[in-house]
Parts: structure tokens; sequence; C-alpha cells
């Protein structure tokens, strides 16, 4: 081999062996800066899944025992308190939603002893708070408000118009108890999909 294409292939290798290095350095930076972000979204969203269930519990609590009862076809406001939510976690845009247990939202256990079932349990979540991320990236956290069971719905989008609401509204005699978080235009009572 000749004493010129020797230094030109080790040149070659010098550089090649560079560039790997550099990308993997970016790579292992990069992944590490998107890990950091995911898991402080994750940890901000937590807080306010949290703060939103607690004052949905409050809520209820509150005003399940109110004795007033709305005339057929009406509605009334039972309860209302402003919920202070941030207007970005992690400089994100997020959005909040509240909503009612369904079967979707069933654990279904099996319980097995010696490869033999012996039970299946089936628990069903009540309400659920659901906080996400719009924006890259996107994150969900879901979380059961315990021991509410009054349905619960609406959507707000950066914390604007946080306020939870209680309604009791008569459809025909039957009487139904509602938390609302968000603008409260529309109440909705699915029973059934088909």
């Amino acid at each position: 081999m000749v004493k010129g294409q020797s230094q030109i292939i080790e040149y070659f290798f010098t550089v090649l062996f560079s560039f790997v290095l550099l990308a993997s350095i970016v790579l292992i930076v990069y992944t590490f800066y998107t890990n950091t972000i995911k898991t402080q979204v994750l940890g901000s969203l937590r807080q306010v899944a949290v703060q939103v269930s607690d004052s949905v519990s409050r809520v209820y609590q509150t005003a399940k025992d109110i004795k007033n009862s709305p005339s057929n076809s009406t509605s009334l406001l039972l309860y209302k308190i402003d919920v202070s939510l941030p207007n970005q976690v992690s400089k994100r845009n997020y959005e909040v939603l509240l909503v009612s247990s369904n079967p979707l939202f069933s654990t279904v256990t099996n319980i097995t002893v010696d490869n033999k079932s012996i039970a299946t349990l089936v628990i069903g979540s009540g309400a659920k708070v659901i906080a996400r991320t719009v924006q890259d990236p996107i994150q969900t956290v879901e979380l059961d408000i315990p021991n509410v069971d009054v349905q619960v719905q609406g959507r707000i989008l950066n914390g604007v118009n946080g306020t939870l609401k209680y309604f009791r509204y008569n459809l025909n005699g039957t009487q139904v108890d509602t938390v609302v978080i968000g603008p409260s235009d529309l109440i909705i009572n699915p029973s059934t999909v088909s």
C-alpha cells in the first residue's frame, strides 16, 4: 500500500469515528433532555389531576346532602367553586376532562388456585380525571375520583374557566346529580350506546 493511501484511510476512519462519537453524544443528550421534560410534564399533570380530584370530592361532599329539588325538566345549581389551575404545565398547554364511569373502566381479576379458577372479580371504577398535554410531548395522567357516585363531565383548556358546579336536574320525575367542570351550557346523560 502506498504511504499516501494509508494517510487517507487513516483520515477517513478518524473522521468517521469522530462523527459516530459526536452523533452518539448528541443522541444521549437528546434522550436525557426528552426524558427529563416528560418526567416534569407528568409530575405537573399529576398535581393538576390531584387538585381537580380533591375539588370534585369537596364539591360532592358539600352538595350531596342539599335537599332542594328542581321541578320537572329543570335544573338547579346547588354548589359552585372556582378551582385555581395553572395556565400551563411545564410550559405546555394542557386540558382536563372529567369522565363518568362506564363498563370500559372495569378491571377484571381472575383468582386462581392450583391453576384452577375459583373466582372472578369485576371492579368498576368511579369517575376519572384525565389531564393531558395538547402539544409535544403528549402525556396523559388518569386519576380515579374515589367515593363520588354522581355523574361528572366537562373539559377545560389551560385552566381557563376552571369552575366546578354541582347541578341537580329533573327529567320526567327522575332526579340526577352532576358535577360539571368548565362551561355548563349542555349537560348530557348517556345511558346506552348502540
